[in-house]
């Protein structure tokens, strides 16, 4: 069975005993990399846009979000802007601005793309188009 049906069946069971969203939490905080965990983590990242978030929740995720900066860009980067829009403050909107111009060079280059997909997901979807996925 792949990790992304894995998830899915998880997510679903867990939800109706609350505890879904938190399932889904500890699977991108762990960020284990084997095989297809990118597709398990992307997944659950479009998964959580389907949820209703507490405070801790929300705050958990955006320091998940900030460590994806400082690490090699995967595919479910991408996914994770798309869905840290939705719930950024501007304490971390200010984080990422800082990022921004860090002086490691990857980091600043994530935390710009980052900061694109804060100011308009649009916009940022065609800067990523010029952009390289090394990051």
């Amino acid at each position: 069975m792949h990790h992304r049906t894995e998830i899915r069946i998880a997510f679903r069971d867990s939800k109706r005993h609350g505890r879904g969203t938190d399932a889904l939490i500890r699977l991108l905080e762990k960020d284990e990399y084997r095989h297809r965990t990118g597709y398990a983590k992307e997944y659950a990242w479009h998964l959580l846009k389907t949820t209703s978030l507490n405070g801790s929740q929300r705050k958990g995720l955006r320091a998940i979000a900030l460590r994806y900066l400082h690490k090699r860009m995967n595919r479910e980067f991408w996914y994770m802007c798309r869905f840290i829009h939705s719930i950024a403050d501007d304490e971390f909107r200010s984080q990422v601005a800082m990022l921004s111009e860090s002086k490691d060079e990857l980091v600043r280059k994530r935390a710009s793309l980052l900061q694109a997909y804060l100011a308009s997901p649009a916009a940022a979807r065609r800067h990523t188009e010029n952009s390289a996925m090394s990051v």
